[in-house]
């Protein structure tokens, strides 16, 4: 597998035969001493979000935060006693159409379930994920579907 921080490894003889050309001898930029640099790279590779959320990978299910994950789970709880219904999770709704040259805009929901036989949309947001393009969704979901997106807090989870 070719070194992801190579410059060279596009071009490189090694690279077309997914050797890590920045690690053998071969190499014509090979450094002996980037040997060391290059396994702190690979330690490193789990690099920190630029929201500080840490994704979760549980029983086969993505989660993009804690926050989301132990929302789900209270959410089950709810279905399962039968406070609400229809709990879906990762629901996309259009919001402007694909247009010749263009691509469609969408919003896609944390959570979409019913409760008292009125629609519910969830979104788990911080105060980092509150960015200028979700306030523009927002907006647009209450414009084109008449949906108002319910935030929830971390405080509100705890």
């Amino acid at each position: 597998m070719i070194a992801r921080y190579c410059k060279y490894a596009d071009r490189c003889s090694y690279g077309r035969t997914k050797q890590p050309c920045d690690l053998t001898d071969g190499c014509r930029v090979f450094n002996p001493d980037n040997r060391r640099a290059i396994a702190e790279n690979n330690e490193k590779s789990e690099r920190r979000s630029k929201y500080g959320n840490k994704k979760l990978l549980i029983d086969g299910e993505k989660y993009d935060s804690r926050l989301e994950y132990r929302r789900h789970k209270q959410l089950q709880i709810l279905e399962k006693a039968g406070a609400i219904s229809g709990l879906e999770r990762q629901v996309r709704f259009v919001l402007i159409e694909k247009r010749e040259g263009r691509r469609a805009v969408s919003y896609v929901a944390d959570f979409v379930y019913f409760e008292n036989d009125h629609r519910v949309v969830e979104d788990c947001k911080s105060n980092a994920t509150k960015t200028q393009a979700y306030r523009i969704k927002k907006k647009l979901m209450a414009e084109v579907h008449g949906i108002e997106i319910k935030e929830i807090m971390k405080e509100e989870i705890e």
